[in-house]
Formats: structure tokens, C-alpha cells, sequence
């Protein structure tokens, strides 16, 4: 996703561009692209689940997308083994799964990359897929191993 997004103060990932010339300067040298992320208290969740979406999307490869629909899904035994509730978590999961299954989809890579800015920028989709991230990286830190 090497195209240039516009500044909106009301998303929830802002762009390509920060907005301190300074830090645009002092990222400028260390990374090619970069993007700013609202802070809002979920920002580094954001940009992780985002950082991790968008490297699969350049993966260029569907079936890695959809084999991370069927890992993330075995993680739901984990969900279940720590005592969550199955239809508490699943509207959380189901954003995530979702989301893979539609950037799987056999489009431009650019339409994935819209699709994808378009759901990190859903409070609702983006907030669900940061729950699922949390539950589950709480889980695997409870248990105290790596489960896959």
C-alpha cells in the first residue's frame, strides 16, 4: 500500500504523513513509508493488528490470508480454555475473520488496501478486532506458552 491517503482528523489511521514536521523528518530517515495512527489509547493495538493485516495483504498470497482465518480460529479453543464465553467473544472474532476472508478476496491489491483502511477506520470493525488482539494476547500470556 504504497499509495499516499489524504489527512482526515476523524479517522482512526490518519495517513501515510505525520503531522510534526520533526518526527515526518526523523521517521523520513529510518523508514521508507510509515503511518500516523490517532492516539487514542488503542493506537498501538491499532497499528499492531493493522501492521499485521497489511503484511499479509503484500503478501500477495490469498491462501496464507485464509490459513490465518483457520490459526486464529484454533486460538479459539485457548478463548475457551480460560474460561471466556464463546457468544461474548465470537462478535470479536468474527470482525477479524471477516476482515482476512474479504482482503483474501481476488481483487487489485490497491481495493484490498481501501478495504482495509476502510475497516480500520470503522470504530466499531477496528474496535472489535483490537478486542480479539487483547483477549487473545492475554490468554497466550496467562497460559504462559506459545499455543500455535
Amino acid at each position: 500500500m504504497s499509495e499516499h491517503h489524504s489527512r482526515d482528523e476523524t479517522s482512526l489511521l490518519v495517513g501515510l504523513e505525520a503531522t510534526n514536521p520533526y518526527l515526518s523528518q526523523a521517521l523520513a530517515l529510518q523508514f521508507s513509508q510509515y503511518r500516523t495512527v490517532k492516539g487514542d489509547g488503542n493506537c498501538g493495538w491499532r497499528a499492531l493488528a493493522f501492521g499485521y493485516f497489511e503484511a499479509l495483504l503484500q503478501s500477495g498470497d490469498p491462501s496464507r490470508l485464509l490459513g490465518e482465518v483457520a490459526r486464529l480460529t484454533s486460538l479459539n479453543n485457548l478463548l475457551d480454555s480460560v474460561g471466556y464465553e464463546r457468544d461474548i467473544y465470537e462478535d470479536f472474532t468474527d470482525e477479524t475473520f471477516q476482515l482476512l476472508r474479504r482482503t483474501a478476496d481476488p481483487l487489485p491489491s490497491n481495493a484490498g488496501g481501501a478495504a482495509l483502511l476502510a475497516a480500520f477506520n470503522d470504530v466499531a470493525i477496528c474496535n472489535a478486532i483490537i478486542m480479539h488482539f487483547r483477549v487473545s494476547t492475554s490468554d497466550v500470556l496467562e497460559i504462559g506458552h506459545d499455543p500455535v
